[in-house]
C-alpha cells in the first residue's frame, strides 16, 4: 500500500511532469520561430541554402540572434525541468 509520503512524492512528480511538458512546448515553439527567422532571412536575400560557417551563415546568425537566444533559454529551461523531474522520480524510488 502507498503511504502518505509516497502520495506526496507522486504529486510532486506529476507537477514536475506538467512543467516539463510546458517547457518542451515552449522550446519547440521557439525552435520554429528560429527556423522561420532563418527562412525569412534567406527568402529576403533569395538564397536557397546557406553553408555552415560561411560569411552568409555568420550574417544570418547575427541577424537572428534574438530568436536564437530565446531558443537557447527555452532549451535550458526544459533541460533543468527534466533534471528536476528525474530527481523527483529518484526521490520517490528511494522512499
Amino acid at each position: 500500500m502507498v503511504n502518505e509520503k509516497k502520495i506526496v512524492l507522486l504529486l510532486d512528480i506529476a507537477e514536475r511532469a506538467l512543467v516539463v511538458d510546458m517547457h518542451e512546448a515552449d522550446r519547440k515553439a521557439k525552435y520554429l520561430s528560429l527556423v522561420d527567422a532563418y527562412k525569412a532571412w534567406k527568402a529576403k536575400r533569395k538564397i536557397g541554402r546557406v553553408e555552415r560557417n560561411s560569411p552568409d551563415w555568420m550574417r544570418m546568425q547575427s541577424d537572428s540572434e534574438d530568436e536564437y537566444l530565446d531558443f537557447c533559454v527555452a532549451r535550458d529551461l526544459e533541460y533543468n525541468a527534466r533534471r528536476r523531474l528525474s530527481t523527483a522520480i529518484r526521490r520517490y524510488h528511494a522512499a
